[in-house]
């Protein structure tokens, strides 16, 4: 789950990518949140686009593992 604390308006954007490819349409705006599944994850990074002001963005996960 990704959230984006940043006041509307004036915080960037926070847009996620996944194993160095973003993942479409995944944008998360300030004072949302997103949570997505997907499978095969070996990197993941967040970039933050536009605004006027910085916003705190809050990454949670849980990996689901089977041997």
């Amino acid at each position: 789950m990704v959230e984006n604390t940043g006041i509307a308006g004036v915080a960037p954007t926070a847009s996620l990518t996944v194993n160095e490819t973003p993942v479409a349409g995944f944008v998360v705006a300030p004072g949302e949140a997103r949570s997505i599944t997907m499978d095969d994850i070996n990197s993941i990074s967040l970039t933050g686009t536009g605004g006027t002001a910085s916003a705190n963005i809050k990454i949670s996960f849980f990996l689901n593992y089977k041997f």
